[in-house]
């Protein structure tokens, strides 16, 4: 697949979007980096359920230091 290289015993996982090649020694760090990633992702929805909005206040300061203008207010 491309420039992969799928050698026997690696764990493949695959969806409508693509295709994962995990190699099985590797396996138990990206579990757990897709967990964190899945726990963060929880996180953001639970508080917009519960907050009924997304805060972006962290992107507004990023813009804001790279000089990037922002239109339509915040």
């Amino acid at each position: 697949m491309g420039n992969v290289v799928i050698t026997p015993g690696d764990i493949i996982v695959a969806d409508d979007d693509g295709l994962v090649a995990v190699r099985a020694a590797e396996a138990e760090t990206v579990a757990a980096r897709a967990k964190k990633i899945t726990d963060e992702g929880m996180k953001k929805l639970r508080r917009i359920e519960e907050n009924g909005t997304l805060d972006f206040s962290w992107l507004y300061e990023k813009l804001d230091r790279s000089g990037c203008a922002i239109r339509g207010g915040r």
